[in-house]
């Protein structure tokens, strides 16, 4: 992102299906990067915010990792997804 010279938070990702989950690890990346950058900053007296993207907008595309993070991501988050009906239902 520092090299395309672009701020964070103009940054928004989107997806449908696969590449839904694409986003979402690719925004859950950023953040764990984003914070470990912070701690590092921290331990050497230097102030570096955490810098959440613009936002993650995700069609049908689940999150493939179980992420636990020592503080949750500030990126705005849309998920779209459809329960499977009685109707569609290949048990009939």
């Amino acid at each position: 992102m520092g090299e395309c010279g672009w701020p964070p938070h103009r940054i928004h990702l989107f997806g449908f299906a696969q590449g839904g989950s694409v986003a979402a690890e690719a925004c859950l990346q950023w953040w764990r990067r984003e914070l470990e950058l912070s701690s590092q900053s921290c331990m050497t007296n230097k102030e570096s915010p955490v810098r959440p993207l613009g936002s993650l907008v995700t069609t049908s595309g689940p999150l493939l990792s179980y992420p636990t993070l020592s503080k949750p991501c500030e990126t705005p988050v849309l998920v779209f997804c459809r329960t499977m009906s009685s109707s569609m239902s290949s048990d009939k």
